[in-house]
């Protein structure tokens, strides 16, 4: 009896190249890690994988290299500007929806913590869209760019991002408040 039902626990079984092909499931949150005029940023995206008209939260954690470990930055002024991306957006209907969102700006705040600063931002259509974050941190000009994916997983980008980041085994300690 066990041997007619191995075989069909195999027939049942999806093929070993489909689980292989498989898209990593949705992170609850996406971060990204750039440097910006020698001082190291890290971007976080709540949630991982944005929705079309639900309230996105991006932070922005601002620090530079010190004697004991990182020090946050707490002197810069920067703004987002978001537009769609109809280039990677490859989807017809997406990029329909796309054509009519019209792009939008978003001043940076500081948060309580310090050397963290973020922004929300409602995105009207699924697709993909570049956030261009820009301003000044201390004396020096920075501007960077990322994509949020509204309803998009796995995110285009994905592949590069997940090259372009740090592959050290130390995780990148928060940056506390000050009391």
């Amino acid at each position: 009896m066990t041997q007619a039902l191995i075989p069909l626990f195999w027939l049942m079984a999806p093929p070993a190249q489909a689980v292989a092909d498989a898209p990593p499931p949705a992170p609850a949150a996406r971060i990204l890690q750039r440097e910006l005029a020698g001082k190291q940023v890290s971007i976080e995206i709540l949630p991982g994988v944005p929705k079309m008209n639900t309230v996105t939260e991006v932070k922005v954690q601002i620090s530079k290299k010190g004697a004991a470990g990182p020090v946050p930055v707490t002197t810069a002024r920067l703004s987002a500007e978001i537009r769609a991306d109809l280039k990677v957006t490859k989807d017809r209907k997406l990029r329909r929806g796309l054509r009519k969102a019209k792009p939008m700006g978003r001043w940076v705040h500081s948060l309580p913590d310090r050397g963290t600063y973020g922004f929300h931002v409602t995105l009207p259509a699924s697709g993909s869209y570049l956030v261009k974050l820009s301003g000044t941190i201390g004396d020096s000009e920075v501007e960077t760019e990322f994509g949020l994916h509204a309803d998009v997983w796995p995110a285009p980008d994905l592949q590069a991002e997940q090259a372009s980041q740090p592959t050290s085994g130390r995780s990148r300690r928060p940056l506390l408040r000050r009391r």
